[in-house]
């Protein structure tokens, strides 16, 4: 007789100290790296305002900068004038 291949299964297994089950992939990963979806979208959000401060700061600096150089380039163009 033949024996049949059986299709392969693809499932996840927990270890516990004194048996192994098995488990559900949305148990599997949230069990072992900690992160459901609410804790996952604060990471994410926290993310976003850090991206949009540094964002918003590189503006701000780049004005300031901008600025400055104009009003050196006025004095500059006053000490000409005055010789």
């Amino acid at each position: 007789m033949e024996e049949k291949e059986k299709p392969e299964q693809k499932f996840w297994l927990k270890f516990d100290d004194d048996r192994v089950t098995r488990a559900l992939p949305r148990e599997a990963l949230d069990d072992n790296y900690g992160m459901d979806k609410e804790a996952s979208l604060s990471f994410i959000l926290f993310f976003i305002f850090i991206f949009i401060f540094i964002f918003i700061f590189i503006i701000y600096l780049l004005y300031n900068f901008q600025e400055s150089s104009q009003y050196k380039n006025k004095i500059k163009i006053k000490i000409k004038r005055g010789r």
